[in-house]
């Protein structure tokens, strides 16, 4: 619950009532504008609606008055699952049965704006009251004289934000709100956590803590980093390495992971003698794979486009912000062409600063990752970093593997050190890879199978 004064209120709006395009610089950087179109009123109001009820009451009001108090739900989190505790589908009668609640509690007269942001990090609603009480404070004795005069039809109100928004009411709110949503609802929606089952906390208290969140986990990224920078050092200094040679280092790590892979593929197929059905010589014949049963990637010679993807899949694709006008370009543009809710991650991930951005579908069923890149090898491999945090998050779950997708995905441009491959190796990842060569490489991957 926050408070306001008539001067805040201008600002308030502007805010809440934001639209997808609008050009203002609203102090909240962690909005997605690409997600904004998706904001839902269940009552909208403006500033005009906040003057006309005004002046239905006796005019008590000073410049330090609180005018208007705004109540913030957030859609809640189920403790054992730590996901949603309401399903996509009854998201908007959980926020509408949070609205009718202070409805009943303040009257619909006074509620003069509700406005469901899904534009932030988790979905909330803002219900902004005016806090507004039957009769007046004594004190104005003169003035409520002279309105009931001029206004012998009408009841007598004024705003006291301290008797409506006070400890007694916000004592028992969460409670009597837990109630009043799970009985609309019919099950348990956890309205009641950590909080507010001690009180209220403000919303500023609350986004400081999540900001503490991530603040503690950057610092970890950081040290982390700085641990491998010190690794990195200290092998250069026992190795004695030149400055020329350590700079080399990455590419020469990279050939020789070819060369050990290529290594390995040969003892593999020439142990295991590896015969194949009909149907698996035409798909090698035509995907141009390495058969690699013992691993759990598959390398394909050609793209993701034409893969035939499980319902269950992880889909990996990749975006340049500054190929993403109506003309766009993407080596896996017929992919997202063809897949709706692709093009809507793909939509998100271009308007945000997010390096890598992380979706489900409509039917919680497939995943997309979205990946951004620029055409610098430096940009490309801290994204593909956090492309490894994103897998951890989807794989593995207090340090166990989950149950297994399979995960599609095409070498992307800028991979200068083939990194990706490297971070789906390590993690184990059950992956269809598609690379895409020059026609001679392609023809030497099949003399490899032939072999």
């Amino acid at each position: 619950v926050e408070k306001y004064k008539a001067n805040d209120v201008t600002g308030l709006f502007l805010h809440n009532n934001r639209q997808q395009g609008d050009g203002r610089d609203h102090s909240n950087d962690k909005i997605d504008e690409a997600m904004t179109i998706y904001n839902y009123h269940l009552k909208k109001g403006t500033e005009k609606d906040l003057n006309a009820r005004l002046n239905e009451l006796v005019p008590t009001t000073k410049a330090s008055s609180v005018v208007m108090c705004e109540i913030n739900v957030t859609l809640p989190t189920d403790p054992n699952t730590q996901k949603y505790a309401v399903p996509p589908e009854e998201e908007r009668a959980f926020f509408r049965a949070v609205y009718d609640f202070f409805v009943e509690d303040f009257g619909f007269k006074n509620v003069i704006n509700a406005v469901v942001h899904k534009d932030e990090i988790n979905p909330h609603i803002h219900i902004d009251i005016m806090p507004v009480v039957k009769g007046a404070n004594s004190r104005y004795k003169n003035i409520v004289e002279k309105w009931k005069t001029d206004h012998p039809d009408k009841e007598v109100e004024s705003l006291s934000s301290n008797q409506v928004i006070n400890r007694k009411y916000l004592f028992d709110m969460h409670k009597r709100l837990s109630k009043y949503v799970n009985d609309r609802l019919g099950h348990e929606c956890y309205i009641l956590n950590g909080s507010t089952v001690n009180g209220n906390k403000t919303v500023k208290e609350m986004k400081n803590e999540k900001l503490d969140e991530e603040i503690a986990k950057k610092q970890k990224e950081k040290e982390n980093l700085e641990n491998d920078i010190k690794r990195m050092v200290l092998l250069k200094k026992h190795m004695k390495m030149t400055d020329e040679e350590f700079q080399l280092m990455p590419l020469i790590q990279r050939l020789a992971d070819i060369e050990n892979r290529n290594r390995v593929l040969r003892e593999i197929i020439e142990r295991q003698q590896y015969t194949y059905t009909s149907k698996e010589l035409e798909a090698i014949a035509k995907k141009r794979y390495v058969p690699a049963k013992s691993q759990a990637i598959t390398i394909y010679d050609g793209s993701v486009n034409d893969a035939i993807i499980e319902d269950t899949a992880v889909i990996v694709t990749e975006i340049r912000p500054d190929r993403m006008g109506d003309d766009y370009t993407s080596p896996q543009k017929k992919l997202i062409d063809n897949d709706m809710d692709l093009r809507r991650a793909v939509r998100l991930a271009n308007g945000t600063q997010n390096g890598v951005v992380r979706r489900k579908g409509r039917d919680e069923k497939k995943i997309y990752v979205v990946i951004k890149t620029n055409g610098e090898p430096d940009v490309c491999m801290r994204n593909l970093l956090l492309f490894e945090q994103q897998l951890r998050e989807i794989y593995y779950e207090d340090g166990k593997k989950k149950d297994e997708r399979k995960l599609y995905m095409q070498n992307i441009e800028d991979d200068e050190y083939n990194l990706a491959l490297q971070i789906l190796r390590k993690n184990n990842i059950p992956c269809e890879y598609y690379v895409s060569t020059e026609q001679e490489n392609a023809n030497e991957i099949q003399k490899e199978n032939d072999r």
